[in-house]
């Protein structure tokens, strides 16, 4: 998935987390780190949004583990989440919204043909049964749907139920 559609579903994955979960006093406060963590993932992909901010750490993860690897895994995951939860404890909000936002970088990138290697350092590949390619016409209807589900929830005007 492009970067875009990563940032519309952190944003997404976040707000539906605090409406319909009640986590974090503010909506705002968890989308942001959540949106972070929806395109920190793809570091290991020098034409990424963060690959091409950060090239050097982007080349030598990709060059050390690969594209959709460690970064796409449960590992990375529960890694990053307990290492922000160890660095600022003081700051649930960081941390819970950092895990929100690379959960759903997961859930799309295995909706991709590709699919991620969720178990990694097991080389089984994981994708769901419905599947679009990067960049396609169900990728940008999908980002479009994403949008319009974040503005409906940051206006608070519609709960799903």
């Amino acid at each position: 998935m492009r970067g875009p559609t990563h940032v519309a579903a952190g944003a997404a994955f976040a707000l539906i987390a605090h409406n319909y979960a009640g986590i974090g006093d503010d909506p705002y406060l968890l989308t942001a780190p959540s949106i972070i963590g929806a395109l920190i993932p793809d570091i290991c992909h020098q034409g990424s949004t963060l690959g091409r901010k950060i090239p050097l750490l982007s080349w030598g993860i990709n060059k050390t583990f690969g594209h959709r690897t460690i970064t796409h895994s449960l590992i990375f995951l529960f890694g990053i989440t307990a290492f922000l939860k160890y660095l600022v404890p003081q700051y649930p909000i960081i941390y819970i919204g950092m895990f929100i936002g690379v959960l759903s970088h997961l859930v799309l990138d295995a909706l991709t043909p590709s699919g991620i290697q969720l178990l990694y350092p097991l080389k089984m590949k994981i994708r769901f049964p419905i599947y679009t390619r990067t960049g396609s016409m169900i990728e940008y209807i999908f980002f479009f749907s994403l949008i319009v589900i974040d503005i409906t929830l940051i206006g608070g005007s519609f709960k799903i139920t």
